[in-house]
């Protein structure tokens, strides 16, 4: 089955790899009967200008070695609450259970791997072009067989999210356990616990997503004050 749908006539790509980018658009245009546009997007700020055209669809990809991967799912984040409706596909480079997580949060229509055929990655469009399946998560061969069943439920404990903070923000390992009243190995197994749940194995990583680990430590911080005020007791002056 091909890829075809005539209320999608317009789909943007801003997928890293050009040559990924052209197969995909051979694949999305084969066997339709009227002609499908493509707009290759090389920037942030140039998806933001052809989603004010009304973009049909998006395609993109993402990596966490990107420099720009954080934005790329704050743009995201936006866009669901723009266009709830427009289909989303993400294309991932490797397993990160973190980046897995976010998505199907923000309830991204298709996940697939660079590392999956054509057939693979044309069943997953199908899916969503011509079937419109009321999933809204599509996941599939390469990534499907390396998630398990609580891939998606892990996040980073507020501990966690703490001592990554201190660590990031250039405090060593002891001054770490001073802060948080703990011992340095306690600070070392929070790390690598919050690295797993990351999915990253190299400490380098961690630096790439400090921006988004500090934006998380604050959400959570905010939900935890305003958690504390609703259950503290109203005192009425006299």
């Amino acid at each position: 089955m091909t890829v075809d749908s005539q209320s999608i006539s317009r789909i943007a790509l801003l997928v890293s790899c050009q040559l990924t980018a052209y197969g995909l658009e051979l694949l999305l245009a084969h066997g339709l009967s009227q002609k499908r546009e493509f707009w290759h997007l090389d920037s942030l700020s140039g998806v933001r200008r052809r989603l004010l055209q009304h973009v049909d669809m998006l395609i993109i990809s993402f990596s966490i070695r990107q420099s720009d991967w954080y934005a790329r799912l704050l743009m995201l984040e936006a866009l669901r609450h723009l266009r709830p409706e427009m289909p989303i596909v993400v294309i991932i480079d490797d397993h990160i259970p973190f980046l897995l997580q976010q998505l199907d949060a923000l309830r991204i229509n298709g996940v697939i791997s660079q590392h999956d055929s054509l057939n693979e990655i044309n069943d997953v469009l199908t899916q969503i072009c011509v079937e419109r399946r009321s999933e809204r998560y599509c996941l599939k061969s390469t990534l499907a067989e390396q998630i398990d069943a609580n891939a998606l439920s892990q996040r980073l404990s507020m501990s966690e999210l703490q001592a990554l903070r201190y660590l990031l923000g250039g405090h060593s390992l002891q001054q770490t356990a001073t802060k948080m009243q703990r011992n340095a190995k306690a600070i070392i197994a929070l790390k690598n616990k919050a690295m797993r749940k990351l999915g990253i194995s190299h400490s380098a990583e961690l630096v790439v997503m400090r921006s988004m680990l500090e934006n998380q430590y604050r959400q959570r911080l905010s939900l935890a004050k305003s958690f504390i005020a609703h259950r503290m007791p109203v005192t009425v002056s006299r």
